[in-house]
């Protein structure tokens, strides 16, 4: 089955697609390749980010709570946040603050014209 390529910013080849996804580097749901980022959807979907179209990335966690029974219950999430052209920052979830640094190191290899670190406006 083919897979169904969804752009965040700009469209691609799918032959450009296939060949740098088959040798991207998996970190959770992310895979990190030579020219694109990789997320795989639920459906059989894969989003794609060009890192020409990447401003800056960096690292963000988010708490959030929940109440179980009588007592409330703190969760960490995890996302490695892309700034696109436009200003827009897109997230990308990962499980475990490791994975989103690796994701950072891989970018930081593959494209080191990308601004990293987070920048109050």
């Amino acid at each position: 089955m083919a897979r169904k390529w969804v752009p965040v910013v700009s469209e691609a080849s799918e032959e450009a697609l296939e060949l740098d996804f088959a040798a991207a580097e998996q970190v959770g749901k992310l895979s990190v390749g030579e020219r694109y980022l990789f997320c795989r959807k639920l459906l059989g979907g894969v989003e794609y980010l060009p890192y020409t179209d990447i401003q800056r990335a960096y690292r963000r966690q988010e708490e959030s709570r929940a109440v179980m029974g009588c007592c409330p219950q703190y969760f960490l999430t995890h996302f490695l946040v892309t700034v696109l052209p436009d200003g827009t920052p897109k997230k990308w979830e990962l499980e475990r603050k490791e994975q989103v640094d690796r994701a950072l190191e891989l970018l930081k290899e593959q494209a080191p014209e990308i601004a990293f670190g987070f920048v109050k406006a």
